[in-house]
């Protein structure tokens, strides 16, 4: 599941989100938005790493619960059904879209057959998700989308985000579409209006070369919606979970994402990576939950967070809370794991009985576990030779059914040496758990 992007989640030092795709929704769901970033304005290695499989389509009439003036809104733009169908999972989104934030570009570039529209756009100072389309016009084809770059003017806007978006590696058929987003996520605040936007694709037809084209679009938005909007709310508390303490620092709300601000106590016993079940809720107990689709959160140092949270920017809630009830994190005694790669035996692992079994193959180790949670996460994401050196393949996991699922990360034999090899949790199937209410307003 991982191969292909790890090794530049590697390099990003963010937290992303993973989505579990149903099993029997497969035929009308579309998997993409793989992390592809390129970033290198991150100081601190990340904790929370897993792949976003973010993009489900379903069929437009599914949706339900849309307010009167959205379906108006819906029907005055063409196109528009297709956003929907990308950010209805989204709560924050679809208000964002129902109070007029959607921007139609409606640019096309055309290469070998193939025809790319930017159809529109909805963007903060934060975050940038543009909607766009392939058309193939020929025969059918593989076609990926490989490489994305956006700039404004002289800025490279690329080096200053997490960057995700679909078309990876899709058969089209002859005169058929697809509708997909690329999504945006910025590390310090964004307020250009003039964007350039290249898109290398990758186009595979039958009995045919492989052929790679860059795309060009130049499009503008409104300056009024980029410019910075945003609350904020100053929280400053602290709460213990099993004797963890946790700050709750502030609060910025953005009309597309709410990001909280974490501190952790330093003298806490555990490493905590993430909250599984982190949400604002309002009076009436409607809640705002971890963003999906897109970014999680970003890392400021090794004991700060920033959560991303689905926007109430466009709510106006007469109490607003935050609540949890279970925090995914380990010992830190037990932050290690270590091998033989020689005996095929493990020299540490965590004391916590978490982990069925954990084996040690010619060139690679497992860990199996049962948890009930339906999404899967990347557990490690490098592997260290007696020297410092990486010997890091590549991982993956699979699931067994009745909760149970196996992590496995591979090394490299021919570098790994007599060892021992060591390899750090950068997330983690066991949990700290206890219900959690701070009321913020």
């Amino acid at each position: 599941m991982f191969e292909k992007e790890e090794y530049k989640l590697k390099q990003i030092r963010t937290k992303t989100d993973m989505i579990a795709v149903p099993f029997d929704e497969l035929d009308d769901a579309i998997t993409a938005g793989y992390q592809k970033a390129k970033t290198e304005k991150r100081p601190y290695s990340f904790k929370w790493a897993a792949i976003a499989a973010s993009l489900f389509i379903f069929t437009f009439i599914t949706l339900i619960r849309v307010s009167p003036a959205f379906a108006s809104y819906v029907s005055s733009i063409p196109g528009m059904e297709h956003v929907v169908e990308i950010i209805r999972y989204n709560k924050g989104l679809m208000s964002a879209a129902e109070n007029d934030f959607v921007q139609e570009i409606g640019v096309s570039d055309e290469k070998n057959g193939i025809v790319i529209t930017l159809n529109s756009a909805i963007v903060d100072q934060r975050k940038l998700r543009i909607f766009y389309t392939v058309q193939n016009k020929s025969e059918k084809a593989e076609i990926g989308l490989e490489k994305v770059k956006l700039t404004s003017g002289t800025n490279n806007l690329n080096e200053n985000a997490m960057i995700s978006y679909g078309h990876t590696d899709e058969m089209i058929a002859h005169n058929e579409s697809e509708h997909s987003s690329i999504d945006y996520d910025f590390v310090d605040p964004m307020n250009h209006e003039d964007f350039k936007l290249d898109l290398v694709v990758k186009t595979q037809r039958p009995l045919s070369r492989t052929a790679e084209d860059t795309f060009q679009f130049e499009f503008k938005l409104d300056q009024d919606l980029v410019k910075e909007k945003m609350r904020e709310i100053d929280l400053n508390k602290t709460v213990s979970v099993e004797n963890q303490k946790i700050t709750f620092r502030k609060l910025e709300i953005t009309p597309l994402s709410a990001a909280l601000y974490v501190e952790y106590d330093k003298e806490n016993t555990m490493e905590l990576f993430a909250f599984d079940d982190i949400r604002l809720t309002d009076e009436k107990g409607e809640p705002w939950s971890l963003f999906h689709n897109g970014l999680v959160g970003s890392e400021i140092s090794a004991t700060e967070d920033v959560i991303y949270l689905e926007s109430n920017y466009f709510e106006t809630p007469k109490e607003l809370y935050l609540e949890f009830s279970r925090i995914r994190g380990v010992s830190k005694n037990d932050l290690e794991v270590i091998i033989d790669p020689v005996k095929k035996t493990v020299v540490k692992q965590p004391q916590d009985n978490v982990f069925s079994l954990i084996e040690v193959s010619e060139n690679e180790v497992s860990f199996t576990y049962t948890e009930d949670r339906e999404m899967s996460s990347m557990l490690i994401n490098d592997v260290i030779d007696a020297n410092g050196e990486s010997v890091y393949v590549q991982s993956s996991n699979g699931e067994f059914g009745n909760g149970k699922k196996r992590f496995s990360v591979q090394f490299d034999r021919r570098k790994a040496g007599s060892g021992p090899l060591t390899m750090k949790f950068i997330d983690y199937p066991g949990f700290i758990k206890e219900k959690t209410t701070i009321k913020i307003q």
